[in-house]
């Protein structure tokens, strides 16, 4: 059997969102088929390892745990002292040091594999201003937008506009301006997550359409189309986490899947996706999110690690799904040496 464990929680805005989808991934893993070891990592950054993942009694007697450099094994202090072999991570992590490469950082250097994609993806797509450079590199379509600095003209923008911290998911911090007073209310309610904002134009008529996808053994494997409903602007935190009942569904009343789409918008949203997959070299399931308006599909962002990881849009179960993504899981870093004699004549 193999070892899996499940990295949940993180210093991060949406710590709630990542404990929801930890708990998720730990019913659906088959336990016949792996031993799995819930690691929490609690609001203040401590590493935790659970023995009884219950979401009411999640901060009770947990032990200290951690990955040594160098090294694949779980050390879980207590008594006995533990040491547990670990042949893969699955990352349930959403927003903040949890998706921005930090921990996949961590399992690199502990070479331990794992199911997200790599440092480098991680952390560009995290960085929406970095991300959106390089969707304009790529000639990708995506709203205009600017980053927010001292020597910013916000005096003559085209209402409405969409004011967004750089680093958050989940939709947290995000307002939508139409006219300066909320865009100013919105600049200074957006800083109080990052210290970095971007300030984009507004898609209106607006729909919202995501779609997953998972490279399987070399191929490229695109999930359905969901388009959330009812929504003339954006759709808030509220709106994707607490109107819609305790989860997400397929037979959720606020989507619709497939998306209610044309074929060639359908086309379009497809080769991007793959497109997209390719240019930030992910890994493992991710989630783009795309905006349209009549004439037009606009790529928004990558969600590297997506909540629930998206079991909702696929024609699998959810167990199905955990099992390719074990299947899938590598570390990024190649571990290369090279000898010279560049120190043999070096005297200290």
């Amino acid at each position: 059997m193999k070892n899996v464990a499940i990295i949940f929680g993180g210093v991060s805005a949406e710590h709630e969102v990542s404990i929801i989808t930890g708990k998720q991934a730990y019913n659906s893993l088959d336990k016949k088929k792996y031993n799995v070891y819930p690691i929490y990592i609690d609001i203040n950054g401590n590493w935790l390892y659970v023995k009884n993942f219950k979401i009411k009694n999640l901060k009770q007697n947990n032990k200290v745990c951690y990955f040594v450099p160098n090294s694949n094994k779980l050390h879980i202090k207590g008594s006995p002292f533990k040491k547990i072999t670990i042949d893969c991570v699955l990352l349930a992590t959403h927003g903040g040091n949890g998706e921005n490469g930090m921990i996949q950082g961590v399992l690199e250097v502990s070479n331990i594999p794992y199911s997200s994609c790599g440092v480098l993806s991680s952390a560009i797509t995290m960085d929406k201003a970095i991300m959106k450079d390089i969707f304009v590199a790529h000639n990708i379509p995506t709203p205009q937008y600017f980053l927010l600095n001292e020597n910013s003209d916000i005096n003559n923008l085209d209402y409405p506009v969409v004011v967004k911290p750089v680093s958050l998911g989940s939709s947290i911090g995000i307002k939508i301006c139409h006219n300066k007073k909320e865009l100013l209310d919105a600049i200074k309610f957006a800083k109080l997550f990052d210290d970095k904002i971007i300030i984009e134009k507004a898609i209106f008529p607006l729909r919202e359409v995501n779609i997953a996808v998972l490279k399987h053994k070399s191929q490229i494997i695109l999930s359905n189309t969901e388009q959330p409903l009812g929504q003339d602007e954006f759709l808030t935190f509220e709106d994707k986490y607490l109107r819609n009942g305790k989860s997400k569904s397929k037979n959720n009343s606020k989507r619709k899947i497939p998306a209610l789409i044309t074929n060639e918008e359908e086309s379009k949203i497809k080769k991007l996706a793959i497109d997209l997959y390719n240019i930030f070299r992910c890994k493992g399931i991710i989630r783009i999110d795309f905006l349209l308006d009549d004439n037009n599909v606009y790529v928004n962002e990558l969600n590297t690690i997506p909540g629930s990881l998206s079991y909702y849009l696929w024609d699998i179960s959810y167990k199905k799904l955990l099992d390719i993504l074990i299947d899938c899981c590598s570390v990024e870093c190649k571990h290369i040496q090279y000898k010279t004699n560049i120190l043999e004549n070096y005297n200290d």
